[in-house]
């Protein structure tokens, strides 16, 4: 379909191969041509492996190999074997073009040989053969267009690739030349100080100059871009019998003729704050200098598992390996437990997990990616119970069901380390000798879910058994090949690729292309072109829409009608709470009405399903989803183009579902992904995008999208035909420039600007760059500036008063409004009764907790200040913080015994490992009377996550803890900045409360019986948090706990 054919006309150009095929198997192949020891060519005996994945870390180099056979190498070559015997384990490379043998081609099959003998060394041994097998003495290469007649003798044979010492040479050198281009890359970066990043750019090799070569380069547009950068393009190229520098120079020039010098400063610009991103994150070579010298790479730090890193379990060995198929290629199932037995303290947030995609090694490091594996999730209807002993798989009904082994994932000790569900794992020896086995993933990470092994009896422990924690967990993953037997000890890491970075990449490059939608773009984008407007809506328009729209308020009205009138693009900001998932749904349904065709793209899965699903419930059907089954919403399955196309295929295994792709496309009213299935060149781009054209492109959460990022799904726009009737495609970006902005690792990259999104961009081009409540303190006259393209929706039906008018003088400028005073008004009265001397018995409540636990509306925000308690000192390296995790579960446990529900309050830390020690703790009996076990189990029900999982979704009641004293001066030099002095980080944990909303923190001063002087002391400091501090001391719904309070606390726990 992407490539515009039909199965009809591909199946002529494979069926020709097929005949070919078979007569080779026939002359090369043992059970087919039993010639044996007198064949005058090589004979294979056994396939080894199919695409064996190498990583060899001894030369550098990876790569999969077609096929890994054991040959009989013929008499006239059995000088290269050390033995009598010419077997020998060779790479086989296949081509289907032309036969050229050229040095290309023959260099590649050099290389195989090299990575064989690293893998398995001089000699291999294999079941079947009694014998040592000589590694790698000759290499094959096979064009499957030659004609098989008469096989040529192996010493004619053009096909067998000898090795030869300088040769290997050669390859190894210029391998090391390319190795050192990058290193140079990376090191420029990494010197380059804070001043100087702007001017920064990446230190390339300069273009090779040879015109023929060149002239037939796919990248020759970035490679001219990025020659630009550096003023004189070639010249450090020698002149050559092709015109030499002059000619590629113009060539290059040529290639870049329809940009102008801001267009590709733009390009060099964005494309340099990727690199620098890509530099300072963890690359894949990270991971496996991690794998192959594992000594040497371990922390130096006593508290850590030294057999524990971020992202890696280790010394696994397999005890069962399953197929679902007969097909060779899988995919294998494989469960593995620690070999030996070690006690590790396990956290929640370590570890590969469900879906995650793991790198499978040897453990000692020798052996570095064998393949990659999946980590499987499995249900309790599909849990497959091991009987260990026997290694076979027990049915549910056996009558040892229960005793058996159940497969999950195993954790390491840190709680910011560990893959998360669904990534992708390495899988290596654990000596780190064997890397990159193959690569797979984590299919299962349920807490509930888990149940512990004792390695010494082989049986199930309950959760009630005395030694539970110390017990192993297993780990269940997926691969494409079986693990080989071989290996004694595997471990699993992470597996880290950069394809985003290579996505926008490819975006930057995509917009620079000679073509008329991204000369629209780029006008609109770079060049700072002014959106237009029509003046008026037909009155057929106005009449077809007037249903959909009744129900909406103002603002939201307005945004949908600036919408239909735009003629290039408009910008919805859309704040917390104001309706917008309905406002986009609506303008969704009235473009399906008005026959506009829809993409919409968003930063996550969910919100993407969020809007589809609103959108089907008022009863557009005409919808389709894209992206992977496994991450797309229930109720969207039938939407979805992946299992609609799996379903074809199935019950139709013989017809050409192009025609079908077709159909659903073109019927699609709107076609839906994430903003990165959009992204990319043809190749990358999601393959049902590739041949269609929308009338409208919207994008939601665009303020948290990097701008490369948002670019990809806009080039998807149709083009002007140059008449008024056919007018270029629109695009509309809805966000919040109040909010997180794009996730950015590098600091380095952060600094110059890489989180500005296109969000962003455009509102600073036509000067509505968003200014916060901060910004106005210091210039309250700045004047705004109005425009048409700017949609405010600042009507909000989430927040009570006192929680919006903390919010909107801190962030919003007071632009938010509530829509009615049932908002306004709102509290949690209809859930929280009055406390009872049941809880707290002849004590008098302080009035700090009597507030806390408060249905009243002017009881609605308040801050529990408990520097008096010391909290700072309890501040470790991991970002937790002990004293107010204790504080926070006493108030939840306390709100859930005054009526509150679970799904009703949710709990929000900046930091993982702080989100981790809340659930222990929540989950932790305590004595007291203020816990039953009916309370605990609501307790660990309740959500507790950090910041950026909040964002997009609310609670009536939240709880936030702090966790770092941002005014600590030993905090300060010990730990990195605090994450909520962020305005935007900190503005969305406080816009997820609809009714109550209690900060639990430290404000790093003690309060003075003089109020003024206090709210003068947090006028004059600086940050977001003592902004923070002094609206909620202003408005008197600020509590410092002192030492009683704590006494208070423990004491009640303790009833």
């Amino acid at each position: 379909y992407a490539c515009g054919i039909t199965v009809s006309e591909i199946r002529p150009q494979l069926v020709k191969f097929v005949g070919k095929i078979l007569d080779w198997i026939g002359k090369y192949c043992h059970w087919s041509n039993p010639q044996g020891r007198n064949a005058v060519h090589p004979v294979i005996h056994k396939v080894v492996d199919v695409e064996e994945n190498i990583w060899s870390t001894q030369f550098g180099i990876k790569g999969k190999i077609d096929l890994s056979v054991v040959c009989r190498l013929p008499e006239n070559l059995s000088h290269l074997s050390s033995t009598l015997d010419t077997l020998s384990l060779v790479p086989l490379e296949l081509k289907t073009g032309r036969p050229t043998y050229s040095l290309e081609h023959k260099g590649q099959v050099l290389l195989y040989i090299l990575m064989l003998v690293d893998r398995y060394g001089s000699s291999y041994t294999t079941s079947g053969v009694p014998q040592l097998i000589q590694t790698a003495n000759v290499g094959w290469l096979v064009y499957l267009q030659n004609e098989i007649k008469d096989p040529p003798k192996a010493l004619s044979d053009p096909g067998l690739v000898l090795p030869r010492l300088a040769s290997f040479r050669g390859l190894l050198q210029t391998r090391n030349r390319m190795a050192s281009q990058l290193l140079r890359l990376v090191n420029s970066a990494a010197q380059t100080n804070e001043s100087e990043l702007n001017r920064w750019s990446p230190r390339l090799p300069p273009p090779i100059g040879q015109l023929r070569t060149c002239q037939m380069c796919p990248v020759q547009l970035a490679c001219s871009l990025f020659s630009s950068s550096h003023g004189q393009p070639c010249s450090r190229i020698s002149s050559t019998g092709h015109g030499g520098y002059e000619t590629v120079a113009n060539l290059l020039l040529t290639r870049r003729a329809h940009l102008s010098p801001s267009h590709v400063r733009f390009f060099t610009h964005w494309s340099h704050l990727l690199l620098l991103e890509y530099i300072d994150s963890e690359r894949l070579e990270d991971v496996v200098a991690r794998i192959a010298c594992p000594d040497t790479t371990r922390s130096t730090d006593s508290t850590v598992n030294p057999r524990s890193h971020a992202g890696t379990v280790r010394q696994l060995k397999v005890v069962h390996t399953l197929t679902t198929t007969s097909d060779i290629s899988g995919p294998w199932r494989t469960i593995l437990i620690p070999a030996v037995n070690v006690k590790t303290e396990y956290s929640a947030e370590a570890g590969p997990g469900p879906g995650e995609l793991v790198i499978v090694s040897s453990d000692d490091g020798r052996h570095v990616g064998f393949t990659l594996g999946t980590i499987l999730s499995l249900t309790r209807a599909d849990w497959y119970k091991l009987d260990v002993t026997t290694q076979r798989l027990l049915s549910p009904t056996s009558a040892t069901y229960e005793e058996r082994t159940q497969c999950v994932f195993i954790q390491t000790d840190s709680a910011e380390a560990g893959p998360g569900p669904g990534e992708l794992v390495i899988v290596s020896s654990d000596d780190g000798r064997h890397v990159g086995f193959t690569l797979g993933t984590i299919l299962s990470l349920t807490r509930a879910d888990w149940y512990k092994l004792d390695v010494t009896t082989q049986r199930l422990l309950s959760p009630t058994s005395a030694t539970y924690e110390e017990r192993t967990q297993c780990v269940f993953i997926q691969t494409d090949r079986c693990l080989p037997t071989w290996i004694e000890s595997f471990r699993l890491d992470r597996y880290v690729t950069s394809k985003v970075m290579q996505l926008n990449l490819s975006n930057l490059l995509g917009l620079m292309q000679n073509s008329p939608i991204c000369d629209y773009l780029r006008g609109l984008i770079i060049d700072g072109t002014q959106p237009l407007f029509r003046g008026t809506l037909s009155k057929q328009v106005v009449s077809d829409i007037r249903g959909i729209l009744k129900h909406l308020n103002t603002c939201q009205r307005t945004a949908i009608l600036r919408v239909l009138m735009a003629k290039h693009y408009v910008l919805i900001k859309g704040y917390p709470g104001t309706g917008k998932t309905e406002t986009l749904s609506s303008l969704l349904r009235v473009l399906a009405r008005l026959q506009k065709k829809v993409l919409v793209v968003t930063h996550t899965h969910s919100a993407v399903d969020n809007l589809l699903t609103r959108l089907i419930k008022c009863g557009e059907k005409r919808v389709l989803r894209l992206g992977s089954v496994e991450r797309i919403a229930p109720e969207l399955i039938d939407y979805s183009f992946e299992h609609r196309l799996s379903e074809y295929c199935t019950n139709n295994p013989f017809s050409d579902p192009s025609a079908c792709i077709q159909g659903w496309i073109e019927n699609a009213a709107v076609v839906g992904c994430t903003a990165l299935a959009a992204s990319g060149g043809s190749g990358s781009r999601h393959v049902a995008l590739t041949r269609t054209r929308f009338d409208l492109v919207l994008v939601d959460e665009a303020s948290q999208l990097l701008l490369p990022t948002a670019l990809g799904a806009l080039i998807c726009l149709r083009s002007s035909d140059g008449t008024n009737c056919n007018e270029p495609g629109r695009f509309v970006l809805v966000g919040d420039p109040h909010q997180l902005p794009p996730l950015v690792q590098s600091a380095k990259a952060r600094q110059a600007g890489l989180d500005r999104s296109l969000f962003t961009h455009l509102l600073d081009l036509c000067g509505q760059s968003h200014l916060t409540a901060l910004d106005r303190t210091h210039d309250p006259h700045r004047p705004s500036v109005p425009n048409g393209h700017v949609v405010e929706l600042n009507l909000q039906y989430r927040m009570n008063a006192p929680i919006l008018r903390l919010t909107n003088e801190l962030s919003y400028s007071n632009s938010m409004q509530p829509i009615d005073s049932i908002v306004s008004n709102a509290t949690l009265a209809d859930r929280l009764c009055p406390l009872s001397a049941r809880l707290f018995g002849d004590t008098m409540a302080p009035p700090w907790l009597r507030r806390a636990l408060s249905p009243l509306l002017e009881d609605s925000a308040l801050f529990l200040d408990i520097f008096q308690w010391n909290s700072c000192s309890g501040v470790d390296r991991q970002y937790s913080n002990q004293t107010e995790a204790l504080l926070v579960a006493f108030l939840v446990r306390l709100l859930l015994q005054c009526g509150l529900e679970a799904v009703d309050l949710g709990v929000i830390a900046p930091h993982r490992s702080q989100v981790a020690l809340l659930n222990r703790v929540l989950a932790e009996p305590t004595p007291g009377t203020i816990e039953s076990t009916a309370t605990r189990q609501l307790a660990t029900g309740v959500e507790v996550n950090t910041v950026d999982q909040f964002q997009g979704r609310d609670k009536r009641a939240i709880v936030l803890s702090l966790t770092v004293c941002s005014s600590n001066q030993t905090t300060r030099r010990g730990l990195s900045r605090n994450l909520l002095e962020d305005l935007a980080r900190l503005t969305v944990a406080l816009t997820r409360a609809k009714h109550k909303l209690l900060v639990v923190g430290c404000s790093g001063r003690e309060r003075s019986a003089n109020e003024s002087h206090d709210i003068q002391m947090f006028a004059q400091s600086d940050g977001v948090l003592h902004r923070l501090f002094e609206l909620l001391f202003q408005s008197n719904d600020y509590h410092a706990l002192t030492q009683d309070d704590f006494a208070f606390v423990k004491r009640l726990e303790q009833m």
